[in-house]
């Protein structure tokens, strides 16, 4: 008996084993060996093989079926179905794929990708959903310039501006719903780069970023009103400007329209045999379904009404929004960054995204970055270069955005001169109101927002000058910071030591009356509860809670008071330090704990409240007090109105 246990035993053991290794061989010759041999080129040459293993059929057209074995791991068992490969939009000479075309696989492993085409490969902008799970990517350009020494991938340690500025327009794919792929996002050079003026304009690489989404027929109005821009619809503009302003647009008259539905546009919740149409302006491909019979059921939504606003037009050219990548970031870091940032959002549809590459070293570069790489005067023209060619495209509104030690490149740029008058970039820009000089009547550009986030850059100097050099140009500045910075605790901390020890600190980086003695390097990204000015003794309190700004003799204000106010409230005073705050906007980021790591440096990217605002800032122009998801705290600080991430109900 011991020994018919001990064969059955064995067999059992045996019969486990070759299981075990059968189903593990399986598998890796699935996982592996399969996409290996499907992928080398001696099987893309052999397509016989192809059409037997996957019992292939051309239904012309761009349209083929297969069959796909498909394993129901829940169900233990396999099954054999029937799936369809289609393709319609534009071709080249070739046949090939070239232009604005829709790619559907129904298979549960395929995907549906609706974008631009070339010769035959995917190219930004387009939207891939994968079937299966419902994850999306979204690829999308951005102009991208390089005013540094260093090449498209790589940054040197040395940071230097001797090479002339080279423009291009990179290509970004990310993932923006589901599972987020671990290579994604990943930056490409689509045009570029040449050099700037010579080889190649802004107005070309703005040419080049063509949105896939379509604004269709317009059906919702955002109108805006301050004493700064005036009466204000976005994405338009009056079809008559004049400079005087007794006749800037006063009113709006919004009209209900009708569409005119052709024959082209009867097609919604009918089937279309062997044909997907391309999406018209007015409407788009909402849903789709191949269907095993060759045909192809469609579903499209479109508004039977639009609106017309009465003496207004769509704007002809969209906003700039020129980035200011941190500290140790190649222009492709940088470009997957801030792609990610756009492709979250729906920005594209209304700015023109222009990342500067400043020259921005490397970790053990990180001062030399600072003082040589954010502060030359070669980097400085290739500036004021950029904004020639953004005012010669016919653009006129900008938007700054900067990150981490980013600011110190926006912040040097307009830094007044040593007798206090505009810097080089600063004359190409309007004054705001309250600064009104020989530039108000000019046809210059337009400074909409400045935002820094987690910005590198002491209180001291900020509040003492820096403030006010953009302030002049810019009426909504804003400020992201968060308390529990880790980066800039350590910039903080050794910007101090350094200084201790007598290394020489940038003039930008010290307030202009200089107490060696007194010197902090707190920075603004997370001490931004210090944004505010010291009242002199010898004002009145009433002075302090009625009064915005403080006037001088010729009726401007004086440099360095401009305050924060609330609408319809008194300008907030701290009584016990006698201090009154900048007129920026704070946002305080401390308790979010959604999508953002450790380091509290980059939320920006991923957290959803963060992009919601941010979105809305540069689409509005809204200040902190009119957008919907802050809160003020006190001041001029605000934090974002959300839940803690444990709560559930």
């Amino acid at each position: 008996n011991n020994f018919i246990d001990n064969q059955i035993r064995l067999i059992t053991q045996i019969a486990f084993l070759a299981v075990e290794g059968t189903v593990f061989l399986i598998g890796f010759i699935e996982i592996f060996i399969i996409p290996k041999v499907i992928e080398s080129q001696w099987f893309k040459k052999k397509t016989f093989l192809m059409e037997k293993l996957w019992l292939v059929t051309y239904d012309g057209n761009w349209t083929v079926n297969y069959s796909n074995w498909t394993v129901n791991y829940r169900n233990s068992w396999m099954s054999c179905k029937r799936n369809i490969c289609s393709y319609r939009g534009e071709t080249n000479d070739k046949g090939m794929p070239h232009g604005q075309g829709f790619w559907l696989d129904d298979s549960n492993s395929g995907e549906t990708l609706n974008g631009n085409w070339d010769n035959g490969r995917p190219v930004a902008p387009f939207t891939s959903t994968k079937n299966s799970t419902g994850s999306t990517s979204r690829a999308l350009r951005l102009i991208f310039i390089m005013a540094g020494d260093d090449e498209f991938d790589q940054h040197k340690l040395d940071p230097t501006s001797d090479k002339p500025s080279r423009c291009g327009v990179a290509s970004v794919e990310c993932s923006v719903q589901g599972e987020f792929l671990r290579f994604l996002p990943v930056a490409d050079i689509s045009f570029g780069p040449y050099v700037l003026n010579d080889e190649a304009t802004i107005a070309e690489c703005c040419n080049k970023l063509r949105n896939l989404e379509s604004p269709g027929t317009l059906s919702t109005v955002t109108v805006t009103i301050d004493n700064d821009r005036g009466l204000k619809i976005v994405n338009h503009e009056p079809e008559q400007i004049d400079s005087s302003n007794s006749l800037q647009p006063k009113r709006v008259v919004i009209n209900v329209r009708d569409v005119e539905l052709n024959e082209e546009h009867t097609l919604a919740h009918r089937k279309q045999t062997g044909s997907v149409p391309l999406a018209p302006p007015a409407w788009g491909i909402q849903n789709s379904e191949l269907v095993s019979d060759g045909t192809v059921e469609l579903e499209e939504h479109h508004n039977t009404s639009y609106l017309q606003i009465e003496n207004w037009a769509p704007v002809t050219h969209k906003d700039a929004l020129i980035i200011f990548p941190g500290f140790n970031s190649s222009v492709k870091v940088g470009l997957q960054m801030w792609g990610q940032f756009m492709a979250m959002t729906n920005l594209c549809n209304h700015v023109y995204p222009i990342l500067f590459g400043w020259p921005n070293g490397k970790l053990a570069s990180y001062w030399q970055a600072s003082s040589k790489g954010a502060q030359s005067q070669e980097m400085k023209d290739k500036f004021s270069q950029l904004l020639d060619g953004i005012h010669d495209v016919g653009i006129r509104r900008v938007h700054f955005i900067s990150h981490s030690m980013g600011v110190q490149p926006l912040l040097s740029i307009f830094e007044h001169k040593s007798d206090d008058s505009h810097s080089v970039a600063a004359s190409r820009f309007l004054p705001s109101v309250g600064f009104e000089d020989e530039r108000s009547e000019k046809d210059l550009l337009h400074c909409e927002t400045i935002t820094m986030l987690n910005a590198d850059f002491p209180v001291d100097p900020f509040v003492d000058h820096a403030f006010m050099s953009i302030r002049q140009i810019c009426s909504r500045i804003t400020l992201v910071g968060d308390r529990n910075d880790t980066p800039l605790f350590f910039s903080h901390q050794m910007n101090a030591i350094a200084h201790f020890f007598g290394k020489k600190t940038p003039p930008l980086l010290l307030p202009k009356l200089v107490n060696s003695k007194k010197v902090s390097f707190a920075t603004i990204g997370v001490n931004f509860d210090l944004m505010m000015d010291k009242i002199q003794e010898t004002q009145e309190s009433s002075d302090v809670t009625t009064e915005t700004n403080s006037i001088s003799d010729d009726g401007k204000p004086e440099v360095g008071k401009t305050y924060f106010k609330l609408p319809n409230a008194s300008a907030f005073t701290h009584s016990t330090d006698r201090k009154r705050w900048l007129d920026i906007d704070v946002i305080d980021t401390t308790s979010l704990d959604t999508n953002i790591k450790g380091l509290r440096h980059s939320s920006f990217q991923m957290n959803p409240i963060m992009l919601k605002d941010l979105e809305e800032l540069i689409v509005t122009g809204f200040r902190a007090s009119q957008r919907i998801t802050l809160v003020h705290r006190a001041g001029n600080i605000f934090s974002y109105s959300h839940a803690p991430s444990y709560l559930a109900m």
